[in-house]
């Protein structure tokens, strides 16, 4: 009975961290997502300026 208890008491254990790996992984890869994003949205958008600017010189 104890054996079992403990057994069951270490899968939850191993369940949660599971859980939070995959959290934590998910946060890390959506916050990738999201930066190159951004930073590739930033770029075009000055590439666009600049490109007006020449226009305008």
């Amino acid at each position: 009975m104890k054996l079992s208890q403990r057994n069951s008491g270490k899968n939850e254990r191993v369940r949660l961290l599971a859980r939070f790996e995959i959290y934590i992984f998910r946060r890390s890869v959506l916050r990738a997502c999201l930066s190159s994003f951004s930073s590739s949205r930033t770029r075009t958008y000055a590439h666009r300026r600049e490109i007006d600017a020449r226009r305008r010189a």
